[in-house]
């Protein structure tokens, strides 16, 4: 966060602070005579001395030559227990809203003699034009992620607990996304939603070496197992009048791992 988006080292970067509020319950109940954990949280962050950045593609490009504020506030719910006996499974929704303003963001707007605005890539085709500059003000931070919703159930074969699968879903919605170099329209538009599936199958080997117990666990999981086309960032392309597109790029399709464990 210290180096700016062409790479250079900035050496006058003042310290990002920020300030929480966490309001947060726990209450264990029981349910089919089983004990289950339900916990709610609800957070304000408020952020100072903020160092802007964007998420280009894997990667978070940093602007340290900015600075401005913003916030992150929201609510968790989850429950947790044994919905089958013997094994561990969850539940949980999470809304999100967190913005910032940066100071002295602004834009340029053009407009021809009639009133019209036009791209600034027209500026040559009117005879004249107007240019009005306007503050860009509060906008949705990279991880705006507003809606999350996961669940993870484990179950096993009635009469061989060694045997397992488990089911893990999540859902959430889009993340904020915008064409680069554009004050305007910096996180204005909402990404594709996140969806996945995932399906897992384990058994558990009990043995024993040098008298030392050993528990092994071979796991093979379907990862993205309906084969969801989920966006991951955009390549933003222009044409000859500075309109932007963006074209998606997608994630990994359905694959498979195995994963072998032990414990000793």
């Amino acid at each position: 966060e210290l180096r700016s988006y062409d790479g250079r080292l900035q050496d006058n970067v003042q310290a990002q602070r920020s300030l929480h509020f966490i309001l947060g319950s726990t209450r264990l109940f029981y349910m089919w005579g089983r004990p289950f954990l339900f916990t709610s949280d609800i957070y304000r962050k408020q952020l100072y001395d903020i160092i802007p950045y964007d998420v280009d593609n894997v990667r978070l490009r940093y602007y340290p030559d900015q600075t401005g504020e913003g916030f992150a506030q929201g609510i968790d719910f989850r429950v947790h227990g044994e919905f089958v006996k013997g094994t561990q499974s969850w539940f949980s929704v999470s809304f999100l809203q967190t913005k910032e303003n940066i100071v002295g963001d602004t834009y340029s707007v053009y407009f021809d003699p009639n009133g019209n605005e036009i791209y600034k890539g027209q500026l040559n085709q009117v005879p004249s034009y107007t240019e009005e500059v306007r503050e860009v003000g509060w906008i949705r931070r990279p991880r705006d992620q507003r809606i999350n919703i996961s669940a993870y159930f484990e179950d096993h074969m009635p009469g061989d607990p060694t045997l397992r699968v488990y089911l893990n879903l999540v859902f959430g919605s889009g993340y904020p996304f915008g064409p680069p170099g554009n004050a305007r329209y910096r996180n204005a538009f909402a990404g594709d939603e996140y969806y996945r599936a995932d399906v897992g199958f384990s058994k558990k080997f009990d043995i024993s070496i040098n008298d030392l117990f050993t528990h092994i666990w071979v796991r093979a999981e379907v990862l993205n197992a309906l084969a969801a086309d989920n966006t991951l960032s955009y390549t933003w392309i222009e044409d000859v009048y500075g309109a932007q597109f963006a074209i998606p790029n997608s994630l990994s399709a359905r694959f498979l791992n195995i994963k072998i464990s032990a414990e000793l």
